[in-house]
């Protein structure tokens, strides 16, 4: 693991010295084996903090040279996801581990990683590692460690759609952070429950939550944080169509995205930042932060989903703009990403814009042949979308008649 110099990022090459599974094997007498323990742990949070810097920064610092000294280009976000998947199964036995004989280290390890725990196919090996920690901090009556195993609970259940086990270990964990007086661990858990609320379409919770955690974290010293619950009120604030303040407090979280500098959110928050501009009918603005969107997801690769909506959006603007040869070509980008199942509605909506972008020059042949390949995807489950197509191709005449 190597360091960046004053930037404080880390690019990770290969693990010098000595691993968690080696220092745990060493013969040692208890006392000897308890300071082990104690090096293991600071070690473990040590590498833990460069991992969680790495993929989301925390605090402004200069952009990290991504070359090495052959000129190859190196990827910080990769490594350092490579590198939690790898030593994932022994950072979370030691978590474990720890939780009997050393809670505060478990706790401190754990609460750094939270925002990481879906790397990799692992949720079902930290909801263990949660669980255990929780178990270990009601035995010991530590009210704040229970409250970080909680937190992380609620983020896992979040993650695998449980809505109800979700709001419990949320609510749970809200409590806690309020009797401990830990403002950060409650706005984090407040932002979560903005998220969810928002996955299910219950804005007006969400947007409560979220103000309620913008409130919460003003005395610390968080810019990150409060650039997402920024982000996450701005995002519900569109769809609830209060754009003004949706616009104030999206262009608040660009910003500090810009300086951090958190690349990957930075494109997340250009992508509403567009959608909301597309909304005011500002379509050459919504351009610009989408195409700036899409540089940052060529150069800084790491959601999917979020790639993809930022080319279909980009593609239907640019049909709005009239700008015909860019439609088409974001639109074909986004088909050509669009591989799953998940990525149904999108496929057809970039076809869609395809044909309308065709049939706005007068290309007949391939607005025949782009619609017939259309009218392929679609299925009578996705009624939406079906629905979609059936009014944009009914006023171009290539609906086909019952």
């Amino acid at each position: 693991m190597e360091r960046d110099g004053e930037g404080g990022g880390v690019r990770v090459r290969a693990l010098i010295g000595a691993s968690p599974r080696a220092i745990g094997a060493r013969p040692l007498n208890p006392d000897s084996r308890a300071r082990a323990q104690v090096r293991l742990l600071d070690w473990i949070q040590e590498l833990a903090t460069d991992i969680a810097e790495t993929l989301a920064p925390t605090r402004p610092r200069p952009e990290i040279d991504t070359s090495t000294p052959d000129d190859t280009p190196a990827d910080p976000y990769a490594d350092a996801t490579a590198l939690l998947e790898r030593e994932r199964a022994s950072i979370a036995a030691n978590v474990r581990r720890a939780a009997r004989t050393h809670l505060p280290h478990a706790v401190a390890i754990l609460r750094t990683l939270q925002p990481h725990l879906m790397v990799g196919d692992n949720l079902s090996d930290w909801r263990h590692t949660h669980e255990t920690v929780r178990a270990a901090a009601v035995a010991a009556h530590g009210l704040s460690s229970e409250a970080v195993a909680h937190a992380g609970l609620a983020q896992l259940h979040h993650h695998l759609g449980d809505l109800d086990e979700t709001l419990k270990s949320a609510h749970l964990a809200t409590t806690l952070f309020r009797t401990t007086a830990d403002r950060r661990g409650l706005a984090e858990v407040l932002l979560l429950l903005g998220t969810q609320y928002s996955k299910t379409g219950e804005h007006e919770l969400a947007v409560a939550r979220a103000r309620e955690a913008l409130t919460v974290q003003t005395d610390i010293d968080e810019p990150a944080l409060a650039a997402r619950i920024h982000l996450q009120l701005g995002t519900d604030l569109n769809e609830a169509d209060d754009l003004t303040p949706a616009l104030s407090h999206l262009t608040a979280a660009e910003q500090t995205f810009q300086r951090l500098p958190d690349h990957r959110r930075r494109a997340q928050t250009l992508l509403q930042l567009g959608r909301l501009a597309r909304r005011q009918g500002q379509a050459d603005d919504a351009a610009a932060y989408l195409r700036e969107a899409t540089q940052l997801h060529t150069h800084h690769p790491a959601n999917h989903g979020q790639t993809v909506a930022v080319l279909l959006e980009l593609s239907e603007v640019s049909l709005e703009r009239r700008d015909y040869a860019e439609a088409v070509l974001r639109g074909r980008e986004t088909v050509g990403l669009c591989r799953s199942r998940e990525d149904h509605v999108s496929s057809v909506r970039a076809h869609v814009t395809i044909v309308r972008a065709h049939a706005a020059t007068r290309q007949q042949a391939e607005v025949w042949a782009e619609s017939r390949r259309t009218l392929d995807l679609l299925d009578e489950i996705q009624d939406e979308v079906n629905n979609y197509v059936r009014e944009q191709f009914t006023k171009l005449g290539l609906w086909p008649d019952p």
